[in-house]
């Protein structure tokens, strides 16, 4: 006999509410997340798709959530760099403005919980051999 079957009907109805209620909460916890700023550019982006649409979510709805708040900041800082090079800035100059900035920006809002967070959700992560001298004391 299944498990199913020997529940009875109001059993079975609190376990169906039960589960609703559980695939609301994965819906909300991942609308919260693809609503952010290039949530898209983010490597955990696949896997919060699969739970949203394993919990029923709508395809029309992800694509407003990531479409309205692509933002393109990584790309905009791309695009300005070059602009820098071509009006004349030394390329290691700009190099240099970006590694900075972006130093500055890490000492500012580092959260090691999140850091941690990232590490422990994909271990590729933890062995990537592309580091950057100059700036692993910054998170080290």
């Amino acid at each position: 006999m299944d498990y199913d079957e020997n529940l009875s009907d109001e059993e079975a109805e609190f376990e169906e509410h039960r589960d609703d209620h559980d695939d609301e909460i994965t819906r909300q916890e991942c609308t919260h997340k693809l609503s952010m700023p290039d949530y898209i550019m983010e490597p955990s982006v696949f896997a919060t798709l699969q739970r949203y649409f394993e919990a029923g979510g709508l395809p029309e709805q992800v694509v407003d959530m990531l479409s309205n708040n692509y933002m393109a900041m990584a790309q905009t800082a791309n695009l300005l760099a070059e602009w820098l090079i071509l009006a004349g800035t030394d390329i290691r100059t700009v190099q240099e403005l970006v590694e900075n900035h972006l130093k500055d920006m890490i000492l500012k809002h580092f959260d090691t919980k999140k850091a941690d967070a990232i590490f422990a959700d994909d271990p590729r992560m933890a062995s990537r051999n592309d580091r950057v001298p100059h700036l692993e004391d910054v998170v080290l």
